[in-house]
């Protein structure tokens, strides 16, 4: 059981954590993996496990640059609809 104070930061941790919204492609061989708020954020991998796996390492990596480079990491504003077509 962890201690109180590491549960409640672990929780705070969730709370104002951003989640931003991705969009995963299959191609012939390979899962692409895009950020719609963050240009230039993707990632490429064999399976679909792995893009999962990838981009959220690249999501944390692209925001550790941004601030790095004293820029703002912009907000999630995309959203996912899927939508049926005949």
């Amino acid at each position: 059981m962890h201690a109180p104070s590491e549960q409640a930061e672990a929780i705070e941790r969730l709370r104002t954590a951003r989640h931003y919204a991705v969009v995963i492609s299959k191609g012939a061989s390979t899962y692409r993996a895009v950020v719609p708020d963050l240009p230039g954020c993707a990632a490429v991998c064999r399976t679909r496990a792995e893009v999962e796996q990838v981009i959220r390492l690249a999501i944390a990596g692209h925001i550790r640059g941004l601030r790095r480079q004293g820029l703002a990491v912009p907000e999630p504003t995309s959203d996912i609809v899927i939508v049926g077509a005949e």
